[in-house]
């Protein structure tokens, strides 16, 4: 989809009760805006200061480079962030509304009684590069190149695992019906999960169309596709030819990739005559106000603050909590010449717990009312005050409280030191040798409650998190000993099942959450995303049936007796859900800050008129 990179753990942010709010900001003075609802909007200043930079150039804030800008290839956040202007896809996420609306086809799916055939009509208005209407051929090429055995992009084809075919209609050349196998609860979401290419660009030879769209699910196709479709498929996987290629950048998107300086910047330029030019009534995602988009990639929280505090960044979606509440703004002269907010989004941080150690690893969370008892010991209230100042969001349950499929009797769990220590007593867990550390016979040895909790190296914030962490749980006899990993060896680990406890985060989508991906126990035999190892034969047949179904009731009801037993279980402590941080330079207007990712539309943010100056801004 379009921002597939980003459904990690897909939820939906469903129905709330207001999509946007407004940022009061009436003078340069104001706070910063919190936000629980789906967007943050600023209204436009009335007056454009002296030292404003007055080209049409928005310039945004980046972590570092994407891994390429291949429209189907690829995992970072920062490759799905740039192709959203330079790609599109049949259905989009519309920011305001929740919601995946048309973008190349006419009109939202029309859907078979049995919940198996998608039917869609392309637009006539979209087109290509070189003049061409985009067809019912772009959008089968596309999604064969996204299911094809050959390409390296295995998340990517996770997704799209069910759609069996795609049909043209054959009265009607702009019509065609994605074909699924079975019901599935994402099967509304399949038009929005590709980028849609160009055939005759990425396959100026045809090598596809001697391939039906079937064929691209057989395993053994590289041996049995002959050396056209593996020459083809090598190049296509080429990063250099592809990825980094400015000459073979191409893509429906009113944006073009210009410069690729790695390490320093990615830029796009607005195309000229592009056909969303030509629209009556342009949604969000089809306007184009900047003339240049500059993507600066900026590493350093401290050179991230220092380029703001010269106006060096118009934008910026990835600023710590510590560096915008206690460096930014402060200062008078930032908020003069920014908005700022911190809107909320899908994804938490949590705990995870071994519930099936494997060799070297002690049995020390294979018991519920450990778990449960880890959770009572947790400061979760205090962490978020102390670390992003109470801006957090906790959720009582691992879908969000936004969704409409949440369980909400659910409740959060308190800090309680005193019922977790007999918890803990309840499970045989006792000083018997006045260490002040606790104690258990297991399988005939005595095993001290001492274990390794590991964490992510890259977050300054999430040292002194597991350092008040492990201060807390040493209230109760339990020793930590605080491992920082790189996030690639932690990852391996938390695959391996080689841990005791760590500390990661989620990022996910509005859109029904799979549990299939995290909870199953095939995730877990496979080494996949189940780390904890929860589950059994009973949550397995839950999870089928909530997924194997188009009916939002029956995925309700399934879904909410899977929460009730993930809570009760407590394979993870949920810690909080950060806040997104952002700012947006006053120069330009329409400035809005949303719930769902990437958190700014930077094509809908439009140069204010510099006709105007003053020495205050409104």
């Amino acid at each position: 989809m379009k921002y597939a990179a980003f459904r990690f753990l897909p939820l939906m942010a469903g129905i709330l009760l207001a999509s946007c709010q407004h940022g009061n900001q009436p003078d340069a003075d104001a706070g910063p805006q919190v936000s629980k609802k789906t967007c943050l909007t600023f209204p436009d200043v009335t007056t454009f200061l002296p030292g404003w930079k007055k080209d049409n150039v928005l310039v945004a804030h980046i972590q570092s480079d994407p891994d390429g800008l291949n429209p189907i290839i690829g995992q970072s956040a920062i490759r799905s962030l740039i192709l959203n202007y330079t790609q599109f896809s049949l259905m989009v996420t519309d920011q305001t509304l929740q919601k995946d609306v048309p973008e190349l086809v006419k009109h939202d799916a029309e859907i078979s009684k049995d919940g198996l055939r998608y039917t869609y009509e392309l637009a006539d208005e979209p087109a290509f590069d070189d003049g061409k209407q985009l067809g019912v051929n772009d959008v089968i090429f596309s999604y064969k190149v996204a299911k094809c055995p050959l390409i390296n992009n295995p998340n990517l084809k996770g997704y799209l695992e069910n759609i069996s075919d795609i049909e043209p209609d054959q009265t009607n050349g702009r019509r065609f019906t994605l074909v699924m196998k079975k019901p599935y609860i994402l099967n509304n979401y399949m038009a929005s999960m590709v980028n849609i290419m160009e055939a005759h660009f990425f396959d100026p030879k045809g090598v596809l169309s001697h391939f039906s769209f079937k064929q691209m699910e057989d395993k053994d196709l590289e041996e049995k596709g002959g050396n056209d479709l593996k020459a083809w498929a090598r190049d296509f996987n080429s990063p250099d030819k592809y990825g980094y290629d400015l000459s073979n950048m191409n893509g429906l998107g009113a944006y073009q990739v210009v410069s690729f300086d790695k390490g320093h910047s990615v830029t796009l330029e607005k195309k000229k005559h592009h056909w969303t030019a030509g629209l009556k009534n342009p949604s969000l995602q089809n306007t184009a106000f900047p003339d240049k988009i500059i993507f600066l990639v900026s590493s350093s929280d401290e050179s991230t603050v220092l380029h703001i505090k010269q106006q060096d960044i118009d934008v910026s979606t990835f600023l710590n909590t510590i560096p915008l509440h206690d460096q930014l703004e402060p200062d008078s002269n930032f908020r003069r010449n920014y908005n700022y907010g911190y809107p909320s989004q899908n994804g938490i941080s949590y705990l995870a717990m071994n519930m099936k150690p494997e060799v070297g690893r002690k049995k020390l969370f294979t018991d519920q009312k450990v778990r449960q008892a880890m959770a009572l010991l947790t400061p979760v209230d205090l962490l978020n005050e102390k670390f992003i100042f109470g801006k957090g969001l906790r959720y009582a349950s691992i879908i969000s409280p936004f969704s409409p499929f949440v369980d909400s009797s659910l409740s959060l769990i308190p800090l309680d030191v005193e019922q977790a220590k007999k918890l803990l007593a309840d499970a045989g867990w006792k000083d018997t040798d006045g260490d002040n550390v606790l104690d258990k016979m297991i399988d005939g040895e005595k095993v001290q409650f001492e274990f390794d909790l590991i964490y992510p190296n890259n977050n300054k914030i999430g040292e002194a998190v597991v350092k008040t962490i492990s201060e807390y749980y040493l209230k109760a006899g339990i020793k930590v000993n605080q491992l920082k990993l790189d996030p690639a060896e932690l990852q391996k680990r938390a695959n391996n099942h080689d841990f005791d406890m760590l500390m990661l985060g989620w990022s996910s989508s509005y859109i029904p959450y799979d549990f299939n991906q995290i909870w199953s126990t095939q995730a877990w035999s496979s080494h996949g995303s189940n780390f904890t190892g929860f589950g059994d034969a009973h949550t397995d047949a839950l999870i089928d049936s909530s997924r194997s179904t188009s009916d939002l009731k029956v995925y309700t009801h399934y879904s909410r007796e899977l929460q009730q037993i993930i809570y009760h279980e407590q394979p993870l402590i949920l810690l909080y859900s950060p806040p997104r941080k952002i700012v947006i330079h006053k120069r330009f207007g329409n400035a809005m800050m949303t719930f769902e990712r990437p958190g700014v539309m930077l094509n809908n943010l439009r140069l204010l008129s510099p006709v105007q100056t003053t020495t205050d801004a409104n």
